[in-house]
């Protein structure tokens, strides 16, 4: 059962997702999540005033992931500080609605990475897929001296490669709670947009 919690050595993550108005991506993501072979993880999906079925759509298919709800629109920063105070993961992963997690081992990998180099300050990254669902690259974000953003696609970059970014999006953003909360959490002076760059670029500035 997602979200279970044996008795064993694995780090326990917390996956935080908000949504508003997106029931059919949702399930998707949720869906993948599923399919994660990580033994030990919570899932809250916050919904910022859904009026397409979400609610009912978690309780009846998605029962083993915790739902909030605000009658308003909190915007992204308040509700994900406020999800990360109801949780309790060593880990932090956001993702958006319309994320899918094609590899089930995904979670366990990061967790594995951040055991391994506990310097990380977080680790994310967008798949390009072909037709087929076959992984053809990544993209990646650059972030320039006069503050603009570009969205850049890499074929050079092997499953399980990395290089080093100064902003990452929200989209998949694996953290520890620790360095989220050194960091300050996101800035609630951002509504919505260019708070996960602001939150990853102060990561960043953290070493």
């Amino acid at each position: 059962m997602p979200g279970s919690a044996p008795a064993d050595k694995a780090e326990f993550v917390s996956v935080i997702i908000l949504t508003r108005n997106r029931r059919e991506d949702l399930i998707l993501c949720l869906e993948s999540l599923a399919r994660q072979s990580h033994p030990r993880f919570e899932t809250l999906v916050f919904d910022n005033g859904s009026a397409d079925g979400t609610r009912e759509t978690v309780a009846q298919r998605f029962a083993w992931a915790r739902y909030l709800r605000s009658e308003t629109n909190l915007g992204t920063s308040l509700s994900r500080n406020l999800a990360v105070s109801l949780t309790r993961g060593k880990y932090l992963w956001f993702l958006d609605d319309d994320t899918v997690v094609h590899e089930s081992g995904y979670m366990a990998e990061m967790a594995r990475l951040f055991e391994a180099e506990p310097g990380l300050g977080a680790v994310g990254g967008e798949a390009v897929l072909d037709g087929g669902n076959s992984i053809v690259g990544v993209k990646s974000l650059e972030l320039h001296a006069n503050g603009l953003i570009r969205g850049v696609f890499r074929c050079d970059l092997g499953q399980g490669e990395r290089r080093d970014v100064r902003c990452l999006p929200t989209c998949n953003f694996f953290t520890t709670r620790e360095a989220f909360a050194k960091a300050g959490g996101f800035d609630p002076w951002f509504f919505f947009y260019l708070e996960d760059l602001d939150l990853s670029y102060r990561l960043y500035k953290r070493g």
